[in-house]
């Protein structure tokens, strides 16, 4: 009994690790899309990246065909700087 509860919080350990990883990977993620100055862009990729939407969700929130919206996001991805 006692392996399994050692065991047990050693996964929660490991869980919490993972969960302060991924925290820190989005927000990473945020400032990088901030640092794009066109606000277009910005939304763009946050729709995308950060809400995790479809690229037809997205055309539609925005009034655009998905072929234009492609072409806004490669644009958009031309802008980003990564650290």
């Amino acid at each position: 009994m006692e392996d399994v509860i050692v065991k047990i919080i050693s996964l929660q350990e490991e869980i919490n690790q993972d969960i302060d990883e991924l925290v820190d990977l989005k927000t990473e993620m945020v400032q990088v899309i901030k640092a794009v100055e066109n606000t277009e862009f910005q939304t763009i990729l946050e729709k995308r990246y950060l809400c995790f939407m479809s690229w037809e969700q997205i055309a539609v929130d925005l009034g655009y065909n998905v072929r234009h919206l492609y072409r806004l996001h490669e644009e958009a991805l031309e802008k980003v700087v990564v650290p």
